[in-house]
């Protein structure tokens, strides 16, 4: 029998029909392969350690297959809107054999409910706290993402109805295509500093100060237009107004003005602390007397002025607090500095060094979600507009030293002013946003840094000298790769190909067996026949 079964699979028309089946088997698993491939873009949680503190994921390149949360996800991509998590006990999901997770958050956050704003800040938080070792992405949703949150229900459905359709059905492959570079970045960050000089280099100094980069869980995709876009749109106007009043020399106050853009703020302020050492290093001119640290201007709500101690009577925050509520209400918070935690303020930094510093915002605390989400991508031109005024107004009262009654009805505080509404430039005010708060700035994105701060410096140069100041980031560890290119393509499981190529040997030994009872008794009837 072995001997018939080996000269059966001898013959040449067998060989040829089983390389042919081979063939058309490799060559219709490849078609499959390449019918379905879509790109998207998708956005990795944060990697970073600050004060020997990490938090977020450690892996950047996945490759795996997507299942839906209720899917065996053991070695595969767990693929969920975000709604899905909500309520979940995320601690087993990113603790568990899954090989990745990707979540599908909304485009457009203006759409959402406020309820829905407040679960989507819930899990937002989590995600900010925690460490794992998955790679996590997000990526906004879209008809391509839709599809995949289908096909991977899909698959986990067939996965649980039975082993033959789990052999034979199509699944979605999921890979990222960079490869960022395991260590730590190691580039420095530049301060953006402008100057308005009284034409003493001796007289004492205000600085207004406002860190320009971005963070959330997610830093390749918040854009921080609030916190603290805001900010920087806010530096920029006041230098262009203030700068009218330095270009005569009656008019020039006795103050020399300092504006400063710094870098890593949501890395501990780091920006703002070489920005304090620079005051008091050997080589400085100016003493500092006063640094105001603005974040979270086109929000909701009043000012609010963020101290560490109430500011003493005749201080140089409490002469500048004079001068800010007598042009709009404005309430104190104060906050002691913790120096074994992150600092909650910028103005934190100065006051360690000594100097003093205030920060003026519409945040009511430093645990406002919004300053580290992906929810801040909207302000209110209105409120960053009247905050821009206010200030403008209490900082000119205070460098020339004029004394406004603080007893005057909020009614009939504009008879008081010293500028009029339109100072403050709707144009300028509209490309400033455009330009710098409506896109990413986290420090973990070196080409993105720098571009911004070339910007601001570029914009800040038309008004006054420019200087750049590397920062070292000794108190914190941020690493790269916060985008990537995440390519799905539907493919058939490897066990397909077994099961293929068992069935075609299967029908080649039937065959086989089937020639050689056939011929025989062919044989014979011919022999009968003659």
């Amino acid at each position: 029998m072995h001997d018939e079964i080996w000269e059966a699979f001898r013959n040449p028309w067998i060989l040829v029909t089983f390389a042919g089946l081979l063939s058309f088997c490799a060559t219709g698993s490849a078609q499959v392969t390449e019918a379905v491939q879509v790109e998207f873009k998708a956005y990795r949680l944060q990697q970073v350690e600050v004060l020997g503190t990490f938090v977020g994921s450690k892996t950047s390149r996945i490759s795996f297959e997507g299942v839906t949360l209720d899917g065996n996800f053991l070695r595969r991509c767990i693929v969920a809107d975000w709604s899905e998590l909500v309520g979940r006990d995320l601690n087993t999901v990113l603790g568990s054999s899954a090989g990745a997770l990707l979540v599908v958050v909304p485009s457009d956050f203006s759409n959402l409910t406020a309820e829905k704003l407040k679960s989507f800040s819930t899990l937002e938080q989590y995600f900010l706290n925690a460490r794992t070792e998955l790679g996590v992405y997000v990526t906004p949703r879209n008809e391509n993402t839709d599809r995949l949150l289908e096909e991977a229900a899909s698959k986990s459905a067939t996965t649980q109805s039975s082993v033959t359709a789990t052999l034979i059905s199509p699944s979605t492959l999921l890979s990222t295509v960079g490869s960022p570079s395991a260590n730590p970045l190691t580039y420095q960050p530049n301060n953006v500093v402008a100057r308005l000089l009284s034409g003493d280099r001796t007289a004492p100094t205000i600085a207004f100060v406002a860190h320009y980069d971005t963070h959330s869980a997610f830093p390749g995709l918040g854009t921080g237009t609030d916190s603290n876009g805001s900010g920087v749109v806010a530096l920029l106007e006041l230098l262009a107004i203030l700068k009218k009043f330095y270009d005569r020399t009656s008019t020039r106050p006795k103050y020399n003005v300092a504006f400063i853009w710094t870098a890593a703020g949501k890395s501990n302020f780091q920006g703002a602390r070489q920005a304090a050492e620079s005051f008091l290093s050997k080589d400085a001119e100016s003493k500092l007397e006063l640094a105001i640290c603005l974040e979270g201007l086109g929000g909701k709500g009043p000012l609010v002025m963020h101290v560490a101690k109430n500011p003493t009577e005749g201080s140089a925050s409490e002469r500048f607090l004079k001068k800010l509520g007598a042009i709009e209400d404005v309430k104190v918070v104060s906050k002691k500095i913790n120096m074994n935690q992150p600092l909650s303020w910028e103005h934190e930094k100065f006051n360690i060094k000594r100097l003093a510093s205030a920060t003026i915002s519409r945040f009511s605390g430093p645990d406002v979600p919004v300053r580290r989400s992906l929810v801040d991508s909207h302000l209110d031109r209105e409120q960053l507009s009247g905050a821009i005024l206010a200030l403008t107004e209490a900082t000119l009262a205070y460098l020339l030293q004029i004394e406004a009654p603080t007893d005057i009805p909020s009614h009939v505080r504009a008879e008081y002013k010293m500028i009029s509404k339109d100072e403050v430039s709707r144009e300028r005010l509209d490309f400033f946003i455009e330009k710098l708060a409506h896109t990413q700035r986290s420090v973990a994105d070196e080409v993105k840094t720098k571009e911004i701060a070339g910007a601001i410096a570029s914009i800040a140069g038309g008004y006054a000298k420019v200087s750049q100041q590397a920062v070292v980031l000794s108190e914190s560890s941020v690493w790269g790769g916060i985008q990537d290119t995440i390519v799905a393509e539907r493919i058939r499981p490897a066990a397909f190909e077994l099961f293929i190529l068992a069935g075609v040997f299967t029908y080649l030994a039937m065959f086989s067996q089937v020639t050689n009872h056939i011929l025989p008794f062919m044989e014979g009837a011919v022999k009968k026949l003659k």
